[in-house]
């Protein structure tokens, strides 16, 4: 067996003997256990789950608000698009305090916004023909070039600006680190990769150019030129 020092992140099978001891003294400061589907499921358990996680929740939700006012703004204009359920779940990530799942999620929402950005961009001509848009079966195969290609042709051809282009890339470089488990602060590298990917978000598909916050609420910036000039 081995005798790894569990400090250093591995914690080796329990032989026998050794399952016997805990099961014989099970101390609930030695171990982590989550019943999952097999706790009770009644309604009084479940009464008695709701009400924990209320307070759990409680204890929590200074932090949470504190957390959310550290978030950057953002106004996107709805549509089909799944990027903004990916980035609206991000958010919520690094809100709820789930720092290494946000800096993942913050990739996956850069990649989208990209790969979108290509398929609403590219226009394909052959022999001379007037140019098209390639079919959809064409532009699935982006999903198999990797990202730092992808945001250097966009540079190059002008679709993002240098200092996106740098800031898409230093959030996948921090995505891959973290997917790696390579993450040291992640509190601090979560909030790092909601502002990178904001960024990109600026610079493709907000919609704050004409529309500005003013205390906490959105309106289009002429109208509120308008009322200062009256």
């Amino acid at each position: 067996m081995s005798t790894e020092d569990p400090q250093q992140g591995f914690v080796p099978a329990l032989d026998g003997n050794q399952l016997q001891q805990l099961q014989d003294h099970a101390d609930p400061s030695k171990f982590f256990a989550d019943p999952g589907f097999e706790q009770p499921q009644t309604p009084e358990a479940r009464a008695e789950a709701e009400a924990e996680l209320l307070s759990q929740f409680k204890l929590k939700v200074s932090d949470i608000v504190g957390r959310s006012w550290q978030l950057p703004s953002l106004a996107v204009q709805k549509g089909n698009d799944e990027y903004l359920q990916l980035l609206t779940e991000a958010r919520e990530l690094y809100r709820s305090g789930h720092f290494y799942s946000c800096v993942a999620m913050s990739g996956i929402v850069a990649e989208r916004l990209v790969k979108n950005l290509l398929r609403q961009t590219i226009m394909v001509s052959k022999d001379e023909r007037d140019p098209v848009k390639p079919t959809d079966t064409a532009f699935d195969q982006l999903e198999r070039v990797d990202m730092s290609s992808l945001v250097r042709f966009c540079k190059e051809t002008g679709l993002i600006d240098p200092p996106t282009s740098s800031a898409v890339t230093a959030l996948y470089e921090l995505r891959n680190k973290y997917a790696h488990g390579r993450g040291k602060d992640a509190a601090k590298d979560s909030l790092n990769a909601i502002v990178l990917v904001h960024q990109l978000v600026e610079a493709t598909v907000s919609i704050k150019p004409d529309f500005e916050f003013i205390d906490g609420r959105l309106h289009h910036r002429k109208t509120t030129i308008r009322a200062e000039q009256s």
